[in-house]
């Protein structure tokens, strides 16, 4: 599996518990939104260079 289809099978998996516990802390849900945005981009990148970690969910 390629990092940028772990990348979205992670998003799908994890997104919605991920965004909830930004709301929460940052209580703006665009904000929530464009940090989860920036953490997937982040995600693809180092991935993409320094391999899948073992718990990518994390």
């Amino acid at each position: 599996m390629t990092a940028a289809e772990q990348v979205e099978r992670i998003f799908r998996e994890e997104h919605g518990r991920v965004l909830a516990a930004l709301i929460s802390q940052f209580e703006d849900f665009d904000l929530a939104e464009d940090a989860l945005q920036d953490a997937l981009v982040n995600a693809l990148e180092r991935w993409q260079s320094d391999g899948i970690p073992e718990n990518p969910g994390a």
